[in-house]
């Protein structure tokens, strides 16, 4: 696909109603030339925010020699931090996803500590902890006796 990261999962409702909060996309590299930036029809692109390091999720509304200004769907204004440099930009959304219906989006939200916060991290302990105890029980079981012909 060209990129890295071809797929992303959506953690914010900024770009509603297109994009929802839970859909995964599929994503693929892109050059600073084949971005199409317009208010309504411009590519989504998935960038790391300058200056941070969190990965977000919108259109690409005008370009600049400096980069891509950017705004959610659902957001009143541009982003603060535009142009978003190029080199900053990680793939632009085929159109295809998977949407946040199917749940899949939101077990990884959740699994990844972004989304309903402690819920994830006791998934992970209960896992953990049944392997140790499934674990523990294959150890400490009595030897089965093998039957004689």
């Amino acid at each position: 696909m060209g990129t890295d990261t071809p797929l992303v999962v959506v953690p914010t409702g900024s770009m509603r109603p297109t994009i929802e909060v839970g859909d995964i996309l599929l994503i693929q590299g892109v050059k600073p030339g084949e971005i199409v930036a317009d208010p309504v029809n411009g590519d989504v692109i998935v960038f790391w925010q300058p200056g941070g390091g969190v990965r977000i999720v919108h259109r690409a509304i005008a370009k600049t020699e400096y980069g891509v200004v950017t705004k959610g769907d659902a957001n009143a204004y541009p982003d603060f931090f535009s142009p978003v440099p190029y080199r900053l930009v990680i793939g632009k959304w085929t159109g295809v996803k998977i949407p946040s219906w199917t749940g899949i989006g939101y077990l990884a939200l959740i699994l990844r500590g972004e989304l309903y916060q402690p819920l994830g991290q006791i998934i992970w302990a209960t896992i953990i902890l049944i392997n140790i105890l499934l674990i523990a029980r294959e150890v400490l079981a009595p030897p089965k006796s093998k039957a004689s012909p």
